[in-house]
């Protein structure tokens, strides 16, 4: 998915590690379908662009109890997400996915998907948007 429980950036090698920011508290948040970007009372800041592979796209779908996405940062991990009712003939092959984050207030899940031909997926990919420090 969108990280390995610690490289939250894919191939990235500058991509923001996950264990960083446990502890930490999550002061805001703004999502549209393409991206979600979280920004922490220290001052640094990280964007989840939605990424389809090739022949694919890839749309942050719903973010189920967002209100608690503010708070202390407890624990991020990748879930599994039932397939849900939809149009099977607008979609060759529909795939969900989410992410649950877990902080002081109670959890969220960023749900997203992935239309492709079945061959192909998703994921959220994480990049400092502003980065404070040489050590977040």
């Amino acid at each position: 998915m969108g990280y390995d429980g610690n490289n939250i950036g894919g191939y990235n090698t500058d991509a923001p590690q996950w264990t960083q920011f446990i502890g930490k508290t999550i002061e805001s948040f703004d999502w549209t379908k393409d991206s979600i970007v979280i920004r922490f009372t220290d001052g640094n800041e990280i964007t989840g662009n939605a990424w389809g592979e090739c022949c694919s796209v890839t749309w942050l779908e719903s973010i189920d109890l967002p209100e608690n996405i503010s708070g202390t940062l407890v624990n991020i991990e990748d879930i599994d997400m039932p397939t849900l009712p939809h149009d099977e003939k607008a979609y060759e092959c529909l795939q969900f996915y989410g992410v649950k984050i877990s902080t002081s207030k109670g959890s969220a899940v960023i749900d997203y998907r992935n239309e492709s031909n079945g061959y192909y997926g998703g994921s959220i990919d994480w990049y400092w948007t502003k980065k404070v420090g040489g050590n977040a």
